[in-house]
C-alpha cells in the first residue's frame, strides 16, 4: 500500500517517486509509452490538459506501476484530490442562497379571457345558422328533372377465351413446392463470450479480449496498447460471404458470420481505444462485461482498460 502525503498533489508524489527511482521523464516517456506532454500534465496536476477521464486513470495507473507506487492507491488519491478541488471551486464560483431569495408565483391560466372568446364565437356561430334558415325559408323549391327509364334485351354471356389480346396463355396456378429441411443456408454459431481463453491465431491469448457483435457491417477502428494507429475491422460485403466463427485460431479484427449477425474480437496486454461507424444494433464487451454505449456517439474514441472490470467494492 502507498503511503500518502497529505501536503502533497498526485502528481507531485508521482514526480518525487520517479525521482526517487533514479528516472528522467523522457526514460518514463519511453517505458511507458505515454506521450512527454501528457506526463508533464499529470505531474502538474493538470488533468484538463489529457483528453478525458479514462486516459488520466490509465497513464496514472502506468506511472504509478513504473515507479513503484500501487496504482489504486494513486487512483483514489486523485479521485479526492480532483473532487476536493471541482467542490471548492464551485462553492467559490457560484456563492450561498437564502430561501428568503427565492420568490415563488403562481401561474395559471387566463380562465376570464377563454370565456369571454368562447361566448363571442358561440354568438357568432348561432346567428350564422339563424340567418342561413331564414334565406333556405324564402327561396323557391326547384323542380328536379324526370329520367326516363328504358328497356334493356338481355345479351347472351361473352365467353372468356383462352388466350389474352396481348398473346399471353392462361395457364392452370402453380404449386408451391418447398425445399426439404437441411438444403438451405448451412447453420451458424453462436458467439462465444470474449474471454482470456479466446485462442487467437498461432494459439495467442490476450489478457483482455474485446468482443462486438452487429447486425449489419460497418466501419469500427482499433488501437491497442502501444500501437500509434487505428486498425480498421475486416468486414465482408453481407453476412453470406462472411465465413462461420470457428471454434480457435481467431483472426484479430476479421468479421465471422454468427447467429445475431457479424463478430469480431481482438485482444490486448493492457488497454483498447474503438472508433465505432455506428452504435445501433452493436453489442460491446470487455472481458465479458457488456459496456453501455448510449452515452457515446458514432465516431467517438472509446477507451477500455482494467478501470472498467473494477466494481464499486473495489473487485
Amino acid at each position: 500500500m502507498t503511503a500518502r502525503d497529505d501536503n502533497l498533489t498526485p502528481g507531485e508524489m508521482l514526480a518525487a517517486a520517479r525521482k526517487k527511482a533514479g528516472l528522467s521523464l523522457e526514460q518514463l516517456a519511453e517505458d511507458t509509452k505515454i506521450p512527454l506532454n501528457m506526463l508533464r500534465a499529470v505531474e502538474m496536476d493538470e488533468y484538463h490538459k489529457v483528453s478525458g477521464d479514462l486516459y488520466v486513470k490509465s497513464f496514472l495507473r502506468a506511472y504509478a506501476k513504473e515507479v513503484g507506487l500501487e496504482p489504486e492507491d494513486i487512483i483514489e488519491f486523485y479521485h479526492v484530490f480532483t473532487g476536493a478541488a471541482v467542490k471548492a471551486q464551485q462553492d467559490a464560483e457560484s456563492g450561498a442562497w437564502d430561501e428568503s431569495d427565492v420568490e415563488i408565483k403562481r401561474v395559471g391560466l387566463p380562465w376570464g379571457l377563454i370565456l369571454t372568446a368562447l361566448t363571442v364565437v358561440a354568438m357568432g356561430v348561432g346567428a350564422f345558422f339563424w340567418f342561413s334558415g331564414e334565406k333556405s325559408s324564402d327561396a323557391p323549391l326547384e323542380q328536379e328533372p324526370v329520367v326516363k327509364l328504358e328497356t334493356v334485351q338481355d345479351e347472351p354471356p361473352k365467353t372468356l377465351p383462352d388466350t389474352i389480346a396481348l398473346g399471353w396463355h392462361m395457364s392452370e396456378p402453380t404449386e408451391i413446392v418447398t425445399p426439404p429441411p437441411g438444403t438451405g443456408k448451412p447453420h451458424l454459431p453462436l458467439a462465444f463470450a470474449g474471454t482470456p481463453d479466446v485462442v487467437f491465431q498461432d494459439g495467442i491469448t490476450w489478457p483482455y479480449v474485446v468482443r462486438l457483435i452487429t447486425e449489419k457491417p460497418g466501419q469500427f477502428e482499433v488501437m491497442k496498447d502501444a500501437e500509434k494507429n487505428f486498425q480498421t475491422a475486416d468486414f465482408p460485403a453481407s453476412l453470406a460471404e462472411a465465413k462461420p466463427l470457428p471454434s480457435e485460431n481467431v483472426e484479430a479484427g476479421r468479421a465471422y458470420a454468427v447467429k445475431r449477425g457479424f463478430v469480431v474480437y481482438w485482444g490486448a496486454d493492457d488497454h483498447l481505444s474503438l472508433r465505432l461507424g455506428h452504435i445501433r444494433g452493436v453489442e460491446l464487451s470487455f472481458n465479458t462485461k457488456v459496456q453501455d454505449l448510449t452515452r457515446f456517439h458514432p465516431g467517438q474514441e472509446i477507451l477500455l482498460d482494467q478501470s472498467l472490470l473494477i466494481d464499486a467494492s473495489g473487485n
